[in-house]
């Protein structure tokens, strides 16, 4: 059955391992959120991540925050500073609770091919506990069973509290820090700017959260073990990063560091255990275009495998666009510069930032308003050698080629000017020839991969 929803996107996707008393596997979802109107509860329409089809659909999903379980099954925790309340809901609970026969056996025939409404489904609610009066009701951080981080920040104090979340003790304070903010915190009535409570970025598993001063460019760390202050302020970044209107889209925490990039087109690694700078990383206009600045306005798109990848996306850049926009991965513990190139992709804001899956990089263009798939494509090698016996001291000629046969190569656009197919070219010059394959730039002088040739003695 197709499902249609006019002007939706994709909301969030979901691998749900399953491990029940019928049978084990896994479903992958995607899930599209509708909502009803301003202040009303959203719809969760889920459809087969491998052929669209519809599956499931959830009303009246609760508010709250979303975190996951170990088999990626998805939590909403809601803090009621009216009641002093602590409340999780189980997606998983809520549905299979409906099963008559079933019990938690199934899940595929239990639940696909239906509609539940949220808010009639009582066993969903599978912790409701007490929690202590006056505590900050912003949740910045949740973990399965560990605990949950609330914060509040002011131009005089930074609150930071927990409380757990372990099976039986679910509710318990764990701790609840109050941090008198630098005097001039208030004076200059700086911007304590984050949309967690003023807290940029945490982390539950390197144990921190990160405050950000908008004016000063500056970052405080305080820890999700026990509330308390670790360090800041950090020296200032670049006076164009006071602009950004998302800083916590820009920040993130991983490999025990805490990232930065923004308008400045400054890429900064601090220790988040710290707050020392280890590395920064300038992503240069050579074509000095930028309005601004000698630098490209940078958001990170992913964090991963060792790596970040950052890329530009300023949305409203006059026409003609700036040349040369770039898209680079780095060394996340290093600073060094894996790869870069300039003038592929000048990705996109409103419609959605890079993502990466299975090794590849999916992303769109806005130069050519195209999509494309990067990553490392399959090559095909073909050798000719005398198939007959040799004369023994006489020559042998072997010939052959190694040709770059991933699934772009196919597009008509290539085959016309490539017509006995795209070579295979080292890593080191790959970016500047994907240009010339892909986007038209003028052909650079490039190598090909390496050939060993092998004799063995008969």
């Amino acid at each position: 059955e197709k499902v249609f929803l006019d002007n939706r996107t994709i909301s969030f996707a979901q691998n749900l391992n399953w491990d029940g008393m019928n049978y084990h596997g896994g479903f992958s979802y995607l899930y599209v959120s509708v909502s009803a109107g301003y202040g009303q509860p959203s719809n969760w329409v889920v459809f087969d991540a491998y052929t669209g089809d519809w599956r499931f659909t959830i009303n009246s999903i609760p508010s709250g925050t979303t975190f996951y379980g170990p088999n990626n099954e998805i939590y909403i925790l809601r803090i009621d500073a009216v009641n002093n309340r602590l409340l999780v809901w189980s997606m998983n609970d809520a549905l299979i609770s409906t099963a008559t026969g079933y019990g938690d056996g199934s899940w595929g025939n239990t639940i696909e091919g239906k509609t539940f409404d949220a808010s009639a489904l009582p066993d969903g609610w599978i912790v409701n506990a007490s929690i202590p009066a006056g505590l900050p009701s912003t949740v910045v951080v949740a973990g399965y069973q560990d605990r949950v981080i609330l914060g509040s920040t002011s131009t005089e104090e930074v609150t930071i509290a927990g409380l757990s979340l372990e099976a039986g003790d679910e509710g318990d304070l764990l701790f609840n820090e109050t941090y008198d903010a630098p005097s001039y915190w208030k004076d200059a009535n700086v911007t304590v700017a984050g949309a967690m409570g003023g807290i940029v970025a945490s982390s539950l598993e390197d144990g921190a959260v990160v405050v950000y001063i908008r004016e000063t460019r500056e970052h405080y760390g305080f820890s999700t073990e026990t509330g308390e202050y670790m360090w800041g302020p950090t020296p200032s970044e670049h006076y164009l990063n006071a602009l950004e209107d998302s800083p916590s889209n820009v920040r993130h925490i991983a490999y025990g560091n805490f990232y930065s990039a923004s308008i400045g087109g400054e890429v900064y690694c601090y220790d988040v255990q710290t707050g020392d700078l280890k590395w920064t990383y300038q992503v240069t206009d050579p074509y000095s275009e930028m309005l601004w600045s000698n630098n490209w306005w940078v958001k990170p798109m992913f964090i991963t495998d060792g790596k970040i990848y950052v890329a530009h996306t300023e949305h409203s850049a006059v026409d003609p666009r700036p040349r040369g926009a770039p898209f680079v991965c780095i060394d996340a513990e290093t600073g060094e510069e894996i790869w870069r190139i300039d003038g592929a992709f000048r990705t996109t804001r409103w419609g959605g930032r890079a993502i990466i899956g299975d090794s590849i990089i999916a992303l769109m263009d806005t130069y050519d308003q195209q999509v494309y798939a990067v990553g490392k494509g399959p090559s095909a090698l073909t050798a000719q050698a005398p198939m007959s016996g040799v004369t023994v001291g006489s020559s042998v000629q072997i010939t052959g080629t190694i040709m770059d046969v991933s699934p772009g190569t196919n597009d008509a656009s290539l085959t016309t000017r490539f017509p006995n197919g795209v070579p295979a070219i080292a890593d080191e010059d790959m970016s500047a020839w994907m240009l010339h394959v892909y986007k038209q730039f003028e052909e650079p002088m490039v190598n090909g991969v390496e050939v060993i040739l092998c004799a063995v003695d008969p």
